[in-house]
């Protein structure tokens, strides 16, 4: 399924000292400043130009990188990855960071993170561009998942409930990312039938 963008499944044990080094990386307080060490010399990216271009939406379990390439081949214009937890991914979880492979064919291509806190997605954010760099275009966080294992810990669709929290995510990673990379967000219409907020939100 293709959609225009608007702009914990994996489970495992990570070593604590890769958690540890990744959260060196930013901090973030109760007033919601940001203090980032260790920013690496990347270039600012380009802002995504989305008009008129197609975007496969990220699909878990369906959106792998053979799905992805197939859809490139079809006239896809910008993909992106399965959604990926962010906690895992600093805990180091391989299974999580191979939902971040990107295939040469896809010249435009974002990874999605999934968390429901700012500290967590903010240092997810510093490391996937310190690791990962001209490897990814943009960062997508996860609004509309609505699974109960992701629901549960304040993540996916349930971040369409906590406007403020979400909120916080968005301002912690843009300011992390300090140009280096594009911040967007998929978003459900709401997390109730008959109950759209998404217009409210943006």
């Amino acid at each position: 399924t293709a959609e225009t963008a608007t702009g914990e499944h994996a489970q495992g044990q990570g070593g604590d000292d890769d958690e540890a080094q990744a959260s060196k990386r930013a901090k973030i307080d109760d007033n919601n400043t940001v203090a980032v060490g260790a920013i690496a010399d990347a270039s600012p990216k380009q802002p995504i130009d989305f008009h008129g271009k197609t975007y496969l939406a990220p699909l878990t379990t369906v959106g792998n990188l053979p799905f992805r390439r197939l859809c490139k081949r079809l006239g896809v214009d910008i993909t992106c990855s399965e959604m990926a937890v962010a906690t895992n991914i600093l805990q180091g979880v391989k299974q999580e960071w191979a939902l971040l492979r990107r295939h040469p064919e896809e010249d435009m291509f974002g990874a999605q993170i999934a968390g429901g806190y700012a500290d967590a997605l903010a240092r997810c954010t510093d490391l996937l561009v310190e690791e990962l760099g001209d490897g990814l275009d943009f960062i997508d966080v996860n609004c509309g998942c609505p699974i109960d294992l992701i629901v549960n810990k304040g993540a996916g669709s349930c971040l369409l409930t906590r406007p403020k929290r979400l909120e916080q995510i968005a301002t912690s990673m843009v300011k992390v990312s300090a140009g280096r990379i594009p911040i967007t967000i998929k978003l459900r219409m709401g997390y109730q039938d008959n109950a759209n907020v998404a217009h409210e939100i943006v």
